[in-house]
């Protein structure tokens, strides 16, 4: 393993993203389209997580070619959960043709991430660009939903989400608290786990809520 605290934590990502999924609520209760998009967007980012410990910790120069497929794995897994933060925001906003619009141009932008990052530039500065603009989108419609009519829950959602923005901007630096155990890739996955347990608790309300 050559690089065993990014590949470990991205592992623990990939298992507290299935065991999310498992303890999503269930019945007939639940909006089961919003909880569609909930599923995708944790397992987008568990997947992410798995492809990426494993090309940090078992492929990288030593296999190439399966080190390039695993990487483009990690990148078009973030692109389904940018997608998925998109259409959670559409799903919550209310006004049905506005939310188709934002769900539209939401598919339109995946269309052009895709071949970007699989044969123009695949650097994970790329991704950051690519789904900054849907978490600042869900961001602000939470602090607003949040204003009109003060249910906790919201903040729960935009805690996580901006734990995200911040993870993501310690991740662009070169942060090396121990070179093994504690670089800027580990501090990013150990933010990153406290922003999606946020996110799931606001996704266990946000399922269940109605107008």
């Amino acid at each position: 393993m050559t690089e065993p605290g990014v590949t470990l934590t991205d592992y623990g990502l990939f298992i507290e993203c299935v065991i999310l999924v498992l303890l999503l609520p269930k019945g007939p209760a639940v909006d089961s389209s919003r909880k569609g998009w909930f599923v995708l967007f944790f397992m987008s980012l568990g997947l992410a997580a798995l492809a990426g410990g494993t090309s940090h910790g078992f492929l990288n120069a030593r296999h190439p070619r399966l080190d390039a497929i695993a990487w483009s794995v990690t990148m078009l897994a973030i692109g389904m959960a940018g997608l998925s933060i998109w259409n959670i925001g559409a799903n919550l906003m209310g006004d049905v043709r506005l939310a188709r619009l934002v769900a539209v141009a939401a598919t339109l932008l995946f269309a052009v991430y895709v071949p970007v990052v699989l044969f123009i530039d695949d650097r994970f500065l790329v991704a950051i660009l690519y789904y900054l603009p849907a978490i600042l989108f869900l961001l602000l419609l939470l602090l607003r939903r949040y204003i009109d009519n003060g249910q906790g829950w919201h903040l729960s959602g935009f805690a996580g989400m901006a734990l995200a923005v911040i993870a993501a901007g310690v991740q662009q630096t070169d942060i090396v608290i121990h070179p093994v155990w504690l670089d800027h890739n580990v501090l990013y996955h150990l933010l990153q786990a406290v922003a999606i347990w946020l996110v799931y608790l606001f996704a266990r309300n946000a399922m269940q809520y109605t107008e």
